[in-house]
């Protein structure tokens, strides 16, 4: 194990200990190194180290602090008892499905209005007949 890792798993115990509650300020980078007799670069990565595996995070102009740790990182099941079942009915066309129809669109797409469509647009934009030569 580097020696960056030992003194991150330093850390880590003393926060697992409840010895550096949540929301406390760790010692500055400076004073860090002195205290464990180790380089400016080493200090650095220890906390670069325990901010990336969510045990510190850092705030600008104010240092480093113990992050809340979450017990459980399991998510609740979901309870589907009580949810209704969706009638597909319901958000179909009135004149039902017709994949031949050119306004048919199937659930999950979206439908462009009649009046935008390019036949529409082009008599309402040219409303006469160009000549042909």
């Amino acid at each position: 194990m580097a020696l960056y890792e030992t003194l991150a798993q330093h850390f880590i115990d003393d926060i697992q200990a409840q010895r550096l509650p949540a929301g406390s300020r760790l010692p500055a980078l400076r004073t860090m190194a002195k205290q464990h007799q180790v380089s400016m670069t080493t200090a650095t990565k220890a906390y670069d180290y325990l901010q990336q595996t969510g045990w510190i995070y850092a705030q600008p102009q104010s240092g480093y602090f113990v992050a809340n740790q979450i017990e459980s990182t399991t998510f609740p099941s979901l309870d589907i008892r009580g949810i209704e079942q969706r009638d597909p009915k319901r958000f179909a066309p009135l004149n039902g499905y017709n994949p031949a129809s050119a306004l048919f669109s199937p659930l999950g797409t979206s439908m462009i209005s009649p009046e935008l469509q390019p036949s529409t647009f082009v008599t309402t934009v040219f409303p006469f007949q160009p000549r042909t030569l």
